[in-house]
């Protein structure tokens, strides 16, 4: 069953379409709306919101007990209406549901899901009421979100812009694929970022990865960009680029199982690489500096080959460098530099070093 809802002049469309035991709301105001639902089997819900102009929603549902949520505006105040926004909903199998809130301008939420109680949440923009009929409004413009999930009780949660007066910044993107079972994927690009790439890919089950830009706020968040790669089980991926940060990158990539990868920077120009191969494996990257403006240029490469190593990376103020390779079974380094312009270089090779 298909159905096309388009909205003319300013008028409000709210109409509900209901066939195989399938229900579907659409509630429209605005001009040059478009919605369209598609949904095949059972017990399947669509509920498509849409405030301002020229917003386009597409939901396709097969399956038992899916839903499909799309909001783009706000009725609570006209300054939340939203313009020229696509939002995209694909699932297949069971019990998945797909959440989307857009409040802003040209914005795109692409969500698909195959498999059952899969659970997908794309948020861009915001709107809080402080108080009865004053609402603090965070608009999001040119922004993507893109998720795919194959497999059971998958989550994948992604948000750009979440408070402030500040509107998040333009070209942002989140990327999140997941492949397998129970896995979690966390990304988040706070308000005035701007071009900020975050993206996951996780290939297992049990996986976990959290990727943060702009915590503290995202003043001054410009081109920052992380990545995240797990191929296995039970691993678990941590980079946060924080407040003021620009021009950073965090990659960090997990082959096997039990690892655990932790990346925290804070400045400009900052690199950190972590990549493990093996299982059991912990690396800890942290780059900052004693105050704003004081952390920039600085390289973190973390490697591991093994199972069971630590590596840990500590640099504070500008231009330090710091490099961990790790090969063999239960070894230890640890690397400390504060100050301008230290070099710290660390191999090791074999079995239960320190």
């Amino acid at each position: 069953m298909k159905k096309m809802i388009l909205s003319a002049g300013a008028l409000l469309f709210s109409v509900l379409i209901s066939a195989q035991n399938n229900d579907s709301q659409v509630d429209q105001l605005g001009n040059g709306n478009t919605a369209d639902v598609e949904q095949t089997g059972n017990l399947n819900d669509s509920d498509i919101y849409q405030r301002g102009n020229t917003n386009a929603s597409d939901v396709d549902q097969d399956g038992t007990q899916n839903k499909a949520n799309i909001k783009q505006g706000d009725s609570r105040t006209a300054s939340a209406n939203s313009n020229d926004n696509m939002a995209t909903i694909v699932q297949s199998g069971s019990n998945n549901t797909a959440n989307t809130t857009t409040v802003g301008n040209n914005n795109t939420v692409n969500q698909n899901q195959d498999g059952e109680d899969n659970l997908a949440n794309a948020n861009q923009g915001r709107v809080l009421q402080l108080f009865p009929g004053f609402f603090q409004v965070t608009k999001s413009t040119d922004n993507e979100i893109d998720q795919d999930q194959e497999g059971d009780r998958n989550t994948a949660n992604a948000t750009q812009g979440g408070g402030g007066f500040l509107g998040l910044g333009n070209g942002n993107l989140i990327t999140q694929d997941q492949m397998g079972d129970d896995n979690l994927a966390n990304g988040f690009q706070d308000t005035s970022a701007r071009e900020g790439v975050i993206t996951q890919i996780q290939v297992g089950d049990r996986n976990d990865a959290l990727g943060r830009q702009g915590s503290g706020g995202g003043a001054g968040m410009v081109n920052n960009e992380i990545t995240q790669i797990q191929i296995g089980d039970d691993n678990t991926l941590e980079a946060r680029q924080l407040i003021t940060t620009t021009n950073s990158f965090a990659a960090q990539t997990q082959t096997g199982n039990f690892n655990l990868g932790i990346s925290r920077q804070q400045g400009d120009n900052n690199q950190a690489t972590q990549t493990q191969t093996g299982d059991n494996n912990t690396a800890n990257s942290d780059q900052d500096g004693t105050f704003a403006g004081t952390s920039f240029d600085n390289v973190s490469t973390q490697t591991q080959t093994g199972d069971l190593n630590l590596a840990v990376s500590d640099q504070k103020g500008a231009t330090n460098t710091g490099s961990q390779l790790q090969i063999g079974v239960e070894n230890d380094i640890s690397s400390i530099q504060e100050g301008n312009g230290n070099f710290a270089s660390g191999t090791q090779v074999g079995e239960s070093n320190i």
